[in-house]
C-alpha cells in the first residue's frame, strides 16, 4: 500500500514526540517501546499498526516486558506480545507466552505457562491463563493456578491449589476458591476446602467451606482427619485453630469438641468446649482434653477437671459397664493403639457392674488410681491414699461382698474379675456373705 506522504510526516512527528516524552518522564504511566530488532509499521483503517521482532522491550513504571514479537495498535493502546515473555518490575518477576496488554483498562491478559516469583516473599505462582490490573498490582489466575511458598532455610514448601486464584501483590494476599488443596509435604500435611485465604507474609491461611484436614504417614494405613467449620493454619508455627463442631478422627477413635489447636510439629492437640473421646463404643470427657500424638498415632490423652469416662464390654452372654471419675487423668496407648495404662488423679473412683446383675456394683476409691491393662483387657489396679474397694463376688462355692480399705489397694483382674487382692497400711475389711446373711 502506497502511505501519503503527510501521513509518514505525522508518524515521524509522533516517534519524535514519544523520545521526549520518554526523557521527560522517568516512570511512564503507560507503555513506551524501548527496543525492537524490526519494526514494520502499516496504516489500516486510520491507525497505525506496528509489527516489532526481535528483542522487544517496553517500558512501564517500574518495570519492563519483553517478548519476541509484538504487535501494537497504537490509537487503541493495544499490544499483543507473542513467545518467551518476561515482565519484570523491581520485586517480581512474570513469564509466559502471550499477553494482551490494553492501555484503557490498564492491564494485561496472560496465556501459556505462566509463571509469576516474587523473590523477596519466596513465592511462585503459575497457571494457564491469567489477568493482571497494572494499577492496583492485582493477579488473577484459572486453569491450574497453584501457589508455591518456598522456606529455604527450613528445606519446607508448601503448596496451594484451586480452580482460581486472587493474588494482591500490594497486600501479599492470596485468595483461592472452588477445591482448594493446601499440601505440605515435609508435615505431611493436605488441607481441603471450597475457600482460603492466605497471608503471604505471615504465612497464615484461613479456610472455609467445608475444611478438612488430612494428617497422613505413608508406613501407616490409618490417616489423622480434622475437620471444622473454619480452619486458621499458620504454617511458620505449623499449627491448625480449628472453629465450631471440631471432629478429629483416626481408625477406631474420634473426637468431638467446640474448638481446638493442633501443632503438627509436635504432635499436641488441646480440644476446648465440651470436648468428648470415643474409643469404639467407650466414651470420654472432661472440661479440657490433651491428644498427644507420636509418628501419626495417638499415644496419650490428658483430660482435666470433672473428667467421667464410660466403656462397655460385650459378649455374647453378658455386658460389663464401668465408669470412671476424678479430677484429671491421663490415658497412654501402646504402638498397636491397644489402651496401655490409665492414672487418675483427685477424687478417684471407678466402678462396674454386669448386666446380669447390675445391682452388684463393684467400687473403688482413692485419691490416686493407676490402671494397667493387657492388650486392652484389664491387668492390675492400683489404689492409693484412702483407698476403698468394694466388690461382689460370685462363684460356685459362695457368693457375698468384700468391703476392704487401706493406705494403699492392688487388686490382680483375669478376664475382668478381680482374682486377688493386697492392701497395705491401715488395712481394714469385711466379708459379707450372701448365705450367711
Amino acid at each position: 500500500m502506497k502511505i501519503p506522504y503527510k501521513s509518514v510526516l505525522i508518524y515521524t512527528l509522533a516517534v519524535l514526540l514519544n523520545t521526549v516524552y520518554l526523557k521527560a518522564e522517568e516512570k511512564p504511566s503507560t507503555l513506551i517501546l524501548k527496543n525492537a530488532d524490526y519494526n514494520t509499521n502499516s496504516l489500516k483503517n486510520d491507525q497505525w499498526i506496528s509489527y516489532l521482532q526481535g528483542n522487544v522491550t517496553f517500558e512501564y513504571k517500574n518495570g519492563t516486558i519483553s517478548a519476541d514479537q509484538a504487535t501494537w495498535y497504537r490509537s487503541e493502546g493495544i499490544i499483543l506480545f507473542q513467545h518467551n515473555i518476561n515482565v519484570t518490575t523491581d520485586s517480581t518477576q512474570f513469564s509466559c507466552q502471550r499477553i494482551d496488554y490494553f492501555r484503557a483498562e490498564k492491564k494485561i491478559i496472560a496465556n501459556v505457562n505462566i509463571d509469576f516469583f516474587d523473590p523477596k516473599e519466596q513465592i511462585r505462582i503459575i497457571a494457564q491463563n491469567a489477568e493482571y490490573k497494572l494499577e492496583t498490582k492485582q493477579l488473577s489466575l484459572t486453569i491450574n493456578p497453584k501457589i508455591f511458598h518456598y522456606d529455604t532455610a527450613h528445606s519446607d514448601t508448601s503448596t496451594i491449589s484451586a480452580n482460581i486464584i486472587t493474588y494482591d501483590d500490594s497486600l501479599k494476599i492470596a485468595t483461592a476458591t472452588n477445591d482448594v488443596r493446601f499440601l505440605n509435604p515435609k508435615e505431611q500435611i493436605n488441607i481441603f476446602a471450597q475457600n482460603a485465604e492466605y497471608l503471604v507474609e505471615k504465612k497464615y491461611l484461613t479456610l472455609t467451606k467445608n475444611p478438612k484436614m488430612v494428617h497422613y504417614d505413608t508406613a501407616r494405613s490409618e490417616t489423622l482427619t480434622i475437620v471444622s467449620e473454619k480452619m486458621i493454619y499458620n504454617d511458620s508455627l505449623k499449627t491448625a485453630t480449628l472453629l465450631n463442631d471440631v471432629i478429629m478422627k483416626q481408625g477406631a477413635w474420634k473426637s468431638i469438641c467446640k474448638n481446638a489447636r493442633y501443632n503438627t510439629e509436635t504432635g499436641i492437640a488441646k480440644l476446648r468446649n465440651d470436648p468428648w473421646i470415643y474409643y469404639n463404643i467407650d466414651e470420654l470427657t472432661g472440661d479440657s482434653v490433651d491428644l498427644f500424638f507420636k509418628e501419626r498415632s495417638l499415644r496419650g490423652v490428658s483430660v482435666m477437671r470433672n473428667v467421667r469416662g464410660f466403656q462397655r464390654d460385650t459378649s455374647k452372654t453378658d455386658t460389663i459397664f464401668r465408669e470412671m471419675t476424678g479430677d484429671s487423668i491421663y490415658m497412654s496407648f501402646s504402638d498397636s493403639s491397644y489402651l496401655d495404662k490409665i492414672w487418675v488423679w483427685g477424687n478417684a473412683k471407678t466402678l462396674y457392674y454386669s448386666s446380669k446383675n447390675p445391682e452388684n456394683i463393684n467400687e473403688a476409691f482413692g485419691k490416686v488410681m493407676e490402671l494397667d491393662f493387657a492388650r486392652g483387657e484389664i491387668n492390675t489396679l492400683n489404689i492409693k491414699d484412702n483407698a476403698e474397694f468394694f466388690y461382689f463376688m460370685d462363684n460356685k462355692k459362695d457368693t457375698g461382698r468384700i468391703e476392704s480399705s487401706g493406705d494403699k489397694i492392688k487388686i490382680k483382674f483375669n478376664n475382668g474379675d478381680a482374682i486377688y487382692m493386697t492392701i497395705t497400711g491401715a488395712v481394714r475389711g469385711t466379708y459379707f456373705s450372701k448365705r450367711t446373711q
